[in-house]
């Protein structure tokens, strides 16, 4: 199903190791690898580095972004054991014909604070020399707090060379979740897009932070709310002055075999400041709306920009 928007009117135990193609495209891997190999070829890199001495780490949830001669990638490390969880970058000065040994950015100890990831989620953006990471995590109770989400973020300004120190630019209130984080940047200008709700249904909303100078100060906005069942980010695009969220609610109780759903864009043209939004599903023949979440374990592009126009593209069950 596709619709078209104009932004003028609407607004244990798998090892594994990291692949990057450099000849213009890129190989896609379905399963984790073994973290210590070598190069496989003249074309391909092993991009994790080694592992300390009688340690292994798993490596997924890779993302990688190009701005001229600098690639950049980004991925989660777990160690085997799952004592702890990095999140770990790399950068390529030449094009990909050669890449830095592996940073690692931030970590965590999991069960007493966890890293916030999924192959759904987009935490990289690269635009021009800025490179911008935005992740969430949660947190144990603990000093009279129970159980509660951060949203933290991390940026270069020389194409990744050094980052800046960690900013935590939105925390959550006790039992109130920080998830599907999605960032897109373009022009100097970016966005950071979330999921925000209680542990418990009807009252889901998905709040956006704007940046107009890098990263430097942000301003929020909430792009779309629900008092229904609940609901997701699905893909976040930012172009210039245009800000597009897909995202997705449920209407009813979901159990096996029954549930109505909604997909919806929220389009901004001032900065993200204010959204319109759009409902894009239409009635399967029982009158009711059964549209599908846009990934299934692995991040798909569901919305694309090109001049004025907006495309959009979800699943949906249009029969009885």
């Amino acid at each position: 199903m596709e619709t078209r928007i104009s932004p003028g009117n609407q607004l244990g135990k798998l090892t594994a190791f990291l692949l990057a193609i450099v000849c213009l495209f890129q190989l896609a891997i379905a399963a984790p690898a073994l973290a210590a190999n070598p190069d496989l070829s003249n074309i391909t890199k092993n991009l994790s580095g080694y592992n300390p001495p009688g340690e292994t780490w798993e490596d997924y949830y890779s993302e990688v972004q190009v701005s001229g001669n600098y690639v950049h990638v980004l991925w989660v490390s777990r160690k085997s054991d799952w004592t702890e969880i990095r999140l770990r970058y790399t950068r390529s000065t030449n094009g990909g014909a050669t890449f830095e040994d592996p940073r690692v950015l931030y970590s965590v100890t999991p069960n007493t604070n966890d890293l916030v990831c999924g192959p759904t989620l987009r935490l990289l953006a690269v635009d021009g020399a800025n490179v911008y990471i935005a992740f969430s995590r949660s947190y144990p109770a603990a000093g009279g707090r129970n159980w509660y989400y951060s949203l933290n973020f991390l940026r270069s300004l020389n194409n990744g060379a050094t980052f800046r120190p960690l900013r935590v630019l939105f925390g959550g209130a006790d039992v109130w979740h920080i998830q599907n984080t999605r960032i897109s940047a373009n022009n100097g200008k970016l966005t950071i897009a979330f999921n925000y709700y209680a542990n418990w249904y009807n009252n889901f909303s998905i709040r956006v932070l704007n940046s107009v100078d890098g990263g430097a100060t942000f301003k929020k906005a909430v792009a779309a709310y629900s008092k229904d069942y609940g609901g997701s980010l699905q893909d976040l695009k930012r172009v210039g002055d245009d800000v597009y969220l897909l995202y997705y609610w449920i209407t009813e109780p979901y159990y096996y075999g029954n549930f109505q759903a909604r997909i919806g864009v929220a389009a901004s043209n001032d900065g993200g400041a204010t959204f319109k939004r759009t409902q894009l599903a239409t009635k399967a023949s029982d009158g009711r709306f059964y549209p599908y979440q846009s990934h299934d374990q692995h991040y798909s592009p569901n919305l694309a920009v090109a001049g004025n126009n907006v495309y959009a593209i979800w699943t949906q069950n249009c029969t009885a």
